[in-house]
């Protein structure tokens, strides 16, 4: 019995610390950088020369799809996910990672995020006779919010560049 609580007390567990300001930062922009897949990024309406066309009932006849529905979109909130739990996991405790690894992986996974992003702002938008397809403002508001999920991220790995610039890692 001794000799099994002898090597429980030598193995060391990550403590848990506090939260700084940039990982509560960048985690709440990841939280609602994933938040934002669920909003519409996309629509299509349909219209004629007199403004848009009704269906029967008083609905409008158009449709409109969130980041789901596309691959960059699910990227998008996989890293925005991945960005937001490795400065929780780290400073709670819950495994142990190298300082730089901890800080570089919020920072790759956010630039991918940015990147899906802009990938499918690349895809064209269209008006076809009738049909209109195209953006939502919704969709404008999540590149801002990823596009400060990944500055934040940046900013994070730069103050740990500066926190372990002597310490070997």
């Amino acid at each position: 019995m001794a000799e099994f609580e002898s090597r429980d007390s030598s193995e060391q567990k990550p403590t848990p610390r506090a939260m700084t300001q940039r990982e509560k930062l960048v985690s709440v922009l990841g939280g609602a950088s994933a938040l934002c897949c669920f909003l519409p990024w996309f629509s299509v309406s349909m219209s004629n020369a007199a403004g848009k066309l009704s269906m029967p009932g008083g609905f409008d006849a158009g449709m409109s799809w969130n980041g789901f529905s596309f691959a960059e979109g699910i990227l998008v909130f996989v890293c925005a996910l991945v960005t937001a739990a490795i400065p929780v996991i780290v400073s709670q405790g819950f495994f142990t990672i190298p300082r730089r690894t901890a800080a570089i992986l919020p920072l790759a996974a956010s630039a991918l995020a940015a990147l899906c992003a802009l990938i499918y702002l690349g895809r064209s938008s269209q008006v076809i006779g009738l049909l209109s397809a195209g953006r939502t403002v919704w969709y404008f508001l999540t590149l801002i919010v990823i596009g400060a999920m990944a500055f934040q991220s940046f900013r994070y790995w730069q103050a740990h560049q500066v926190d372990t610039a002597g310490s070997p890692d």
